[in-house]
Parts: C-alpha cells; sequence; structure tokens
C-alpha cells in the first residue's frame, strides 16, 4: 500500500470512534459525556469557517493540474485548510475532549509533501490523490455538521414533543414540506439531508478502564458525524433528555433533569460571572413581583424595614420578629384570608 493511502485510512480511523452508551451517558476515548451534550454543540458551532475554508479548497481542487510544476502556493492553501478544519474539530465535541493527535489528521500530508517536493518534481497522480482524500473526508464532514444543523434545529424547534417524532419524518419525506435554507441562501430538500452516510456496527462489550460504565455496555461504532447526532438525538428524546434553545444566549444545552430548564448553565452574553439560569431566575423572579399583587406588596414592606435596619432606625431584632411575623401574613394572603392591600396595611402597621 502506498503513503497516499496510508494517509486516507489514518484520516478515516482518526475522525471516525466508538460509543459506549449506558443510561443517560456515554463513553467516547474513556471521555464520558451526557446524552445531548455532543449535539448541542454540533448545533451550536458556527457554520461560517468550515464554509470558508470549503470555499478555499474547492478553488485550489478545480485550479490544480495533474501534471505540472509543484506549485507551492497551493501546498500552502491545503495546508491552511488542514489548519482550519483541524481547529474547527478541536473545539468540536466530542473531538475536543477525546485525545486527537494533530499529526494525525494533517502531519503526514505535510511530511509527504516537504520530502518529495522540489523544483525538479513534478505533481504526480497519487499528489492529487492525497489532495482528493483530504478533501473529500472534510467535505463529508462539512455535509455532516450542516445536515445535523439543519434538520435537527428543525425538529428540536418544531416537533418539541417526542410523540411527533413520526410526524417530523412524514414531513421530512412530503415533497410539500419547507425547504431547509442555509446561512448563504442555499435550498435542501429534508429528505436529501436525511440520507444515512454509513452503517454502524452495534455490538456489546466490556467498557474501557477507568469508566464508571456499568460491566456491559452498548457499542455503537460511527464513522459518520451526522449518523452520531442523529443517534444522540434520538437516544435523548427516548431517555428524556431534553434538548432545547436556551431563552438568554439562544444556544443549545442538554437537559437531562427532570425540572424544565429553559436557560442553560453557559455564561450568559457580555457576563463574566453570571449565568444564563442565574439571569433567567432573576427575570422570572421580576415576572413573580410584576403579576403578583401579593408578592409585591411583601417586597416593598420587607425592603422598606430592612432599610430602617441599615439607618439604624430599626433594632435587627426587631426585624428579625417583624419579618416573622410578616411571613405569616404573606401566607395568609396566599391563602385568601387577606387581599392585596389588607396586606400592605397589616405589613406597614409596625
Amino acid at each position: 500500500m502506498n503513503e497516499w493511502q496510508n494517509y486516507i485510512n489514518e484520516l478515516s480511523g482518526v475522525l471516525g470512534f466508538e460509543v459506549w452508551h449506558y443510561d443517560k451517558k456515554y463513553v467516547i476515548g474513556g471521555c464520558e459525556f451526557g446524552l445531548g451534550e455532543c449535539v448541542a454543540d454540533i448545533l451550536n458551532l458556527d457554520f461560517a469557517p468550515i464554509e470558508e475554508a470549503y470555499q478555499a479548497m474547492e478553488s485550489v481542487m478545480e485550479n490544480t493540474p495533474r501534471h505540472s510544476l509543484p506549485n507551492y502556493e497551493t501546498v500552502r492553501a491545503v495546508q491552511r485548510f488542514a489548519d482550519t478544519m483541524v481547529d474547527i474539530l478541536l473545539a468540536l465535541k466530542p473531538y475536543s475532549e477525546v485525545e486527537i493527535a494533530h499529526e494525525s489528521l494533517h502531519g503526514m500530508l505535510t511530511d509527504y509533501y516537504g520530502e518529495n517536493f522540489n523544483k525538479n518534481t513534478r505533481f504526480t497522480r497519487s499528489d492529487k490523490e492525497v489532495y482528493n482524500a483530504f478533501y473529500l473526508k472534510f467535505h463529508m464532514l462539512r455535509a455532516d455538521i450542516l445536515r445535523a444543523q439543519l434538520l435537527y434545529a428543525d425538529l428540536l424547534e418544531n416537533y418539541s414533543d417526542g410523540r411527533e417524532y413520526e410526524r417530523f419524518y412524514d414531513d421530512v419525506y412530503d415533497e410539500r414540506s419547507p425547504k431547509h435554507f442555509d446561512a448563504y441562501g442555499r435550498r435542501y430538500l429534508a429528505r436529501d439531508l436525511m440520507s444515512i452516510a454509513t452503517a454502524n456496527l452495534v455490538d456489546f462489550g466490556v467498557p474501557p478502564k477507568g469508566s464508571n460504565a456499568p460491566e456491559i455496555c452498548e457499542i455503537i461504532d460511527f464513522r459518520s458525524l451526522f449518523d452520531f447526532a442523529r443517534w444522540e438525538l434520538m437516544k435523548s428524546i427516548v431517555m428524556g433528555v431534553k434538548v432545547r434553545r436556551c431563552n438568554c444566549c439562544g444556544r443549545y444545552f442538554a437537559n437531562p433533569t427532570a425540572y424544565d430548564y429553559v436557560y442553560c448553565e453557559g455564561l450568559a452574553p457580555g457576563e463574566e460571572e453570571q449565568t444564563c439560569r442565574m439571569i433567567g431566575a432573576q427575570k422570572s423572579h421580576e415576572e413573580k413581583i410584576k403579576n403578583d399583587p401579593i408578592w409585591a406588596v411583601y417586597r416593598t414592606a420587607y425592603k422598606k424595614y430592612h432599610a430602617r435596619v441599615s439607618k439604624k432606625k430599626m433594632l435587627q431584632s426587631d426585624f428579625l420578629v417583624w419579618a416573622e411575623h410578616a411571613i405569616v401574613l404573606r401566607d395568609r394572603a396566599y391563602a385568601g384570608e387577606l387581599n392585596a392591600e389588607e396586606l400592605r396595611e397589616l405589613l406597614n402597621a409596625v
């Protein structure tokens, strides 16, 4: 087997991975993930840098002759493409968490051209094959991410209930269903996006050492990122893990708990300490005050008397006695024994 064929095989192995699944978790390369965690990361990925790198590489492929003196600018363009795609991979789960050698993705290509390209060497068929293998493998990765983002954002936003899964597929294969548009205005039929790239091998076995997985796990061998995203999202629906868009930052997140969170735990936009969930709690509190006259009366009175303590117009001990009495009055109001106006009068009677 020659060098470019070795390179193709190595690249295919790096982009694929085995998933050891159990309960609401799974293990890849010794790293444990919660269901929905990686597919949320795929949906959140900024696709623009991928598209820019892809377009640049496509131009290189169209303008590279099969037999000519080596074009060093072309070689540098391929390496820029490699660097960009590897940087994107290493920032994307599961690749970002699993140990992947940077050299295994494009180091062989660098070494190959570094050793063989000189002014007396012509651009051979093998050189062209290496280019093609490199380009096509990452082209598949680009297509996988695009398909996952277009299809599964649609599924999560328009078919929120797992029971609507069948209707989603009915719409996917309906010629009259809306077509999907990417950020660049290109139109895609859902049924074309839905096509599965590769067959996945399913097996059972003992998990890798160091894992918290049980003694026997379901093992799925993926060679397509789209297939993996599809499996993870569907498995999340089956296991009751919700993947949804955060009401604060707009990014997708997975929620394995029974509580129906609508805010993620990431840092809120423009914040250095507060998370979206913290800001969401504040908003909920403000909405509660605005829409709940009893709570509004209670909070106004509480702030008033607490300010008296700060200004030394009231003893801390007296305030604590008042606060306990205020809670009793508030609960009576919620029980229907007092209206908001009666509560205000009693709270301010001290």
